[in-house]
């Protein structure tokens, strides 16, 4: 029709009648009457950066600003913040006041704005990378001390939370995709990386240590779909529009255990008992009991992909945020989806 960019999926609705599953609604297509109905279309993207707060406190950004949704009341909380440049993902610590904001634009270097999460003041602010450089991983070791920020191919830059002072900065021979911290310690980092042409692995690296491959693979996907579990010990990767993920045990010889189904963002549990993957298409969330991976669940939560996965503080639920505008929250224990919030102008 030339209104609508893509569709998610196509319905046949009888003879001379087709329909197909749009960002902005369903479309209508008369074929034999050459006829088309289509929603108005609507500028509202997914809610980015989703962080699950205690007390089933949702924070969001949407445009430039940060907000929070009090998913128990199903209410709009307070604005936390509103930045200079649109959000792109946060970070949130909430066990240090903090709360962790890239910003991207297009034309300008992604920026880190480190806030006090009760009352949205800033503590400090960094910029990475030159024009048309993106941050790529951006995470916290476990004690909310650093932060650890991957920009461009292959800079690696750990930072102070508490003044945003550089405390490490390398560059690695291998292009970074994504980047955690190894464990509880500082300048131990595990990285998916591209070994060389068609080359990949996980890697161990940091600040004058030489890296350490616990994996690698030949392929002619780019993998770059990275998590790895809160205990360290396991990290998962895929090519997100592929058929199947991997998940590795760190530190043993044994090969990556090949799952097939596929992945394109994956959570671990706050226990590491469940490991919840969403898809890039058809809006479909799996959960597998961990580290057996049993699925134990498969649920359709919305339309087209999956952008973010994260679980509650105590574990209960996971939230998925879907590229339809959606927000799914799924019981854990039920194994079943018990709501799904609906963004668009006015919030959720």
């Amino acid at each position: 029709t030339g209104a609508q960019p893509w569709s998610y999926a196509w319905y046949d609705y009888g003879p001379g009648v087709r329909g197909a599953m749009t960002p902005n609604g369903p479309v209508t297509f008369g074929l034999t009457a050459g006829t088309v109905s289509e929603p108005v279309f609507s500028p509202v993207s997914p809610p980015y950066g989703m962080a699950p707060a205690e007390n089933g406190v949702l924070v969001y950004a949407q445009g430039k600003g940060l907000y929070e949704f009090r998913t128990r009341f199903a209410s709009a909380g307070r604005t936390i913040a509103t930045l200079p440049r649109p959000v792109y993902n946060t970070l949130l610590l909430e066990r240090s006041d903090r709360i962790i904001v890239q910003t991207r634009a297009e034309g300008q270097p992604d920026s880190i704005y480190c806030l006090r999460y009760s009352n949205g003041a800033l503590v400090w602010k960094a910029g990475f990378g030159k024009e048309g450089e993106r941050i790529t991983g951006l995470s916290a070791n476990r004690t909310g001390s650093r932060l650890l920020v991957s920009c461009g191919w292959n800079v690696l830059v750990e930072l102070s939370l508490a003044d945003g002072v550089v405390q490490h900065s390398m560059k690695t021979q291998a292009r970074v995709f994504d980047i955690r911290f190894a464990n509880y310690a500082s300048d131990t980092y595990v990285t998916l990386a591209e070994l060389g042409p068609h080359r990949f692995g996980i890697v161990r690296t940091g600040s004058g240590l030489q890296p350490v491959v616990y994996e690698q693979f030949e392929s002619n996907l780019p993998f770059r779909s990275f998590e790895i579990s809160n205990s360290g010990a396991y990290a998962c990767y895929s090519y997100p529009e592929g058929g199947s993920f991997y998940v590795k045990l760190l530190q043993q010889s044994m090969p990556a255990q090949k799952v097939e189904a596929n992945a394109r963002v994956f959570a671990f549990s706050p226990k590491d008992d469940y490991l919840a993957t969403g898809t890039a298409t058809g809006g479909l969330v799996r959960l597998y009991r961990f580290p057996g991976l049993e699925l134990v669940a498969d649920l359709r939560c919305g339309n087209g992909k999956v952008h973010e996965l994260s679980y509650s503080k105590d574990g209960r639920f996971l939230y998925a945020v879907l590229e339809d505008g959606w927000v799914s929250v799924v019981d854990v224990q039920k194994k079943t989806e018990a709501a799904r919030l609906t963004f668009d102008e006015a919030g959720f």
